[in-house]
């Protein structure tokens, strides 16, 4: 599972520690102070899983990630270009040790094309997102794509 974010908050007078070198920080310097909620927004580019001129029912749309505080995650996926399908919105309390889960969004929609929103809201501490997997069902492939021509 390859790791594409993180986000969290020290005060200034925190200085990361070589662990923590790929966090993102928020502070007063940066952007919301410690102690007030930091969104994050997050769209994935747009896949065609069975091509360009396939159909696939997307059935679900899942995110990874862990977390050392409390947050809220809000997944949204959206079908060709645009059209947003229900969102799952998850709050999660702040744990003892680092904990690891996931918002499953859940949808029924044929496409060609789709893409998931990610929404995270945290306090304090890290948010790590994973890369989101979407699973589907392949309804018509895109067929054979002939480039050029062969010689005889």
């Amino acid at each position: 599972m390859a790791e594409i974010l993180m986000l969290g908050q020290c005060d200034n007078a925190a200085v990361p520690a070589a662990a923590a070198a790929e966090l993102y920080i928020l502070s007063d310097g940066y952007g919301n102070p410690v102690g007030t909620d930091t969104p994050l927004l997050i769209e994935t580019p747009d896949l065609a899983p069975a091509g360009p001129g396939g159909r696939v029912l997307w059935r679900r749309t899942n995110v990874p990630f862990q977390r050392a505080a409390a947050c809220t995650i809000r997944v949204t996926p959206i079908a060709d270009f645009g059209v947003p399908l229900t969102a799952t919105s998850r709050t999660f309390d702040s744990p003892a040790a680092l904990a690891r889960d996931d918002v499953k969004a859940s949808s029924a929609r044929t496409a060609t094309y789709g893409r998931a929103r990610i929404e995270v809201t945290s306090r304090s501490g890290a948010v790590q997102i994973f890369a989101p997997a979407i699973m589907v069902e392949t309804i018509r492939g895109a067929g054979t794509v002939t480039v050029g021509s062969e010689a005889s």
